[in-house]
């Protein structure tokens, strides 16, 4: 396999990127959806709170408290106290409709920047709902303390000091820094001395994201790693994953002590009212417009026919159109009788059928003229407590916790290529065996496509769906799901989402930073995109670099660039990549002007490759925040800058530069991280991205194997899909809701 290195710079400001995945029963997500549903939280909110559990892997890699590592017992405790006050400030801000809640002071302007992006790249059930932002931002600050909580079981000893309940202190009070001279792992930093210090002094395992300093540890001596098999030691005092030595005892213990983490959460909100405590549970009832059938077209002749299906299971069904210019619309039952014109109302360029709460199940006829070439739309919706929720189509990725993360807002999935897919629907009582999908024609409706994906997990109010499919259509298409209820009623339902069309070429984002801030010493900042070619011929591709907002203050330019062997490969936009190849090329964003620039600025940007024909154009997005703090990088690489402050909230003991906010000591939410690229090669999948090759800026890859509480936030751990510190943008979220 061949590897290509070209060289891009772009005019540009800063990305900020970053990554989310959905739970799976042996880890995060499954220790908190078993302790919620205990404690009668609804799914909404058992959504919300996985979520921001899960996303602290990716928003708070670095952050050593937020995971317990690193003996950061006083900084960690303090989290977990912390957090508590934040959801109840949160969701009393909910039920009194505060919209200025975070003008509170202890809300830094980072933490608020968090907790956006954490709804912006976890949409919940809450967002279709119409629930408040605050009541969302409770249940994310509720999952990021959850994480820390969790991780201490699984990054401890305590289990090896002979606990098998919960530490009773954690959540109540901070607790005292480990002895400096304490020795844990006296003789090897991954082999616990039981007799020693290991069995009688808490401890929790130190991560370096270098691999050589994460097995020798030399700058630790006697204290403990935290594991890493990647890195060549696997050893160490992580319980990640249910192979790992007392896994089983600490996930037990862990359920337990997050049920009492939540309980006192709930004492304090049953003080305040029982208003309170029912908009933290979330909406047990919920009942949403769901969306039944949807096309896209544009009138071929003067006239357009669709079919379509409706099933039996809604209310309030309703067949809405869209066209300039309307002439006639009618509808035929699945008899053929035409639906009465009394229940037609069609305007200029609209046009309704109310067909009632219970239609004849079967397929209808659509006939509608107009104007020749006029775009249209046909939508069926009904309000139904069975809703298709989400899906998107995920990458294996991540450096703290590796796992199936969303593609981003622009790409596309792979044609003829594995990709792996996650689907969500809410609803009680689904047969989720009798559940299939398909892939829909975005112009006709017609099926492209059917397939199954296997169950990822089945309650009472809900199913999740992880699996992989090749997709093997040219056409655009949306999602469709369709099943049948425990009492035998059929359900049909699309996924919200944008329009999907599978392509050979495939693009992303390839650098070995996942979160970073850009700050007024810094002109520029370098990171990697790779472009794939999974077609069986060879292209020649162009580049596209656009700004997505403030375009005016920046410009881009292609220079050249030399491959691995010396040899210049890139004059221009334009170069040829041969069929299965795949190139690796840096890209630095430089700020022509900071005057251009405030404090706090996001800047978006997407990168594209394309070439002529069907099926080959493929892109990625990326996010980033301009920042106050000084230091080439911000804060020296040793902390985050505060947007509200402009000030360091820096790393214990580390030094930040100029500006430290000395009262207030932070682990870093935003830096670049080391990811070190170890051997193989690229591989056809889902988001598949090569682990090894030449690249003159970084290392690239992140290590396959889990960082954080049990494991891969993945079901499925089988896919052949390499691993690369791939992230996504904060645009990603334009994937399927409802």
């Amino acid at each position: 396999m061949q590897i290509t290195t070209f060289t891009v710079v772009l005019l540009l400001a800063l990305t900020y990127t970053s990554l989310a995945f959905k739970p799976n029963a042996e880890g995060h997500g499954g220790v908190t959806n078993e302790a919620l549903e205990s404690l009668g939280f609804c799914r909404d909110a058992r959504d919300g709170i996985e979520n921001g559990n899960l996303l602290t892997d990716i928003l708070e890699q670095l952050t050593n408290s937020a995971h317990f590592d690193g003996e950061s017992f006083p900084d960690a405790s303090r989290r977990l106290i912390e957090k508590i006050d934040e959801v109840v400030a949160l969701v009393d801000a909910a039920v009194s409709d505060d919209d200025d809640f975070f003008g509170f002071d202890f809300l830094s302007g980072s933490l608020e920047f968090l907790q956006d992006a954490v709804n912006i790249l976890s949409p919940t059930v809450a967002g279709i709902l119409g629930t408040t932002s605050e009541q969302r931002n409770s249940w994310s600050a509720c999952g990021q303390g959850l994480h820390s909580l969790q991780d201490f079981y699984s990054h401890s000893n305590w289990v090896e000091m002979g606990n098998d309940s919960p530490f009773d202190s954690l959540g109540t009070r901070e607790l005292d820094p480990a002895p400096e001279d304490s020795r844990p792992c006296a003789n090897d930093p991954g082999v616990l001395d039981i007799d020693g210090d290991g069995g009688s002094i808490l401890t929790t395992g130190y991560f370096e994201f270098n691999p050589a300093a994460h097995c020798d540890l030399l700058a630790e001596p006697g204290k403990c790693r935290h594991g890493w098999d990647l890195a060549g030691c696997a050893d160490g005092l992580n319980k990640d994953e249910p192979t790992r030595p007392n896994y089983a005892v600490a996930r037990s213990i862990a359920v337990a002590a997050t049920r009492q983490y939540v309980q006192l959460i709930l004492d304090r909100l049953e003080d305040m009212s029982d208003e309170h405590v029912a908009v933290f549970k979330g909406n047990c009832q919920a009942t949403n417009e769901t969306r039944v059938f949807y096309a896209e077209n544009r009138l071929s002749g003067s006239c357009d026919t669709l079919s379509f299906e409706i099933d039996e299971f809604g209310e309030n069904y309703e067949l809405r159109i869209e066209l300039d210019d309307i002439d006639s619309v009618e509808l035929r039952d699945p008899s053929g009788t035409p639906i009465s014109d009394d229940d037609i109302d069609v305007g200029s360029s609209d046009a309704t059928i109310d067909l009632d709460d219970n239609p004849t199940k079967g397929i209808y006829t659509l006939e509608l003229c107009g104007d020749s070439e006029r775009d249209y739309t046909v939508e069926l919706v009904s309000d139904s407590s069975l809703f298709s929720f989400q899906f998107y189509f995920t990458r294996r990725a991540g450096a703290r916790n590796a796992g199936f993360y969303p593609t981003t807002a622009n790409q596309q999935p792979l044609l003829g290529q594995t990709n792996n897919l996650y689907a969500e629907i809410y609803g009680e009582d689904i047969d989720a065996q009798s559940v299939s999908f398909s892939f829909m024609s975005a112009t006709t409706g017609e099926k492209l496509q059917d397939f199954s994906l296997p169950v990822d997990d089945a309650t009472s109010d809900g199913v999740t769906f992880f699996g992989s499919v090749v997709v093997d259509t040219e056409e655009p298409f949306y999602l469709r799901v369709e099943g049948e209820t425990d009492n035998g009623f059929s359900f049909i339902r699309y996924f919200h989402s944008r329009q999907f069309q599978a392509q050979y070429l495939e693009v992303q984002l390839a650098s070995a930073e996942d979160t970073f801030q850009l700050g007024p010493d810094q002109d520029s900042i370098s990171f990697e995109f790779e472009v794939n070619n999974h077609d069986s011929v060879a292209h020649t591709m162009q580049l596209d670099l656009s700004v997505l907002n403030n375009e005016s203050a920046y410009s881009g330019s292609i220079l050249s660039s030399f491959d691995k062997n010396g040899a210049k490969v890139l004059d221009s936009s334009s170069f040829s990549l041969a069929a299965g190849d795949f190139v690796i090329f840096s890209v630095r964003l430089d700020i022509e002007d900071h005057d251009d620039l405030d404090f706090g600025d996001l800047i978006e940007l997407n990168f594209r490759a394309k070439t002529d024909g069907n099926n080959l154009l493929n892109s990625v997005d990326v996010v980033g925040q301009y920042v106050g703090c000084s230091g080439n990088p911000v804060c020296n690489g040793n902390g985050v800058c505060d947007v509200t402050t402009d000030k360091c909230l820096c790393e214990t003991g580390m030094d930040c530069g100029d500006n430290n906010d000395d009262d207030d000591i932070f682990s870093p939410i935003f830096s670049p991280i080391f990811s070190p690229i170890f051997g193989g090669s690229p591989s056809p999948s889902s988001g598949g991205s090569p682990s090894s090759g030449g690249s003159p800026v970084s290392s690239g890859g992140s290590p396959s194997s889990s960082f954080s509480f049990f494991g891969s936030p993945s079901p499925n751990d089988s896919s052949s899909a390499s691993v690369l510190a791939v992230s996504v943008s904060l645009l990603f979220f334009l994937f399927a809701t409802i």
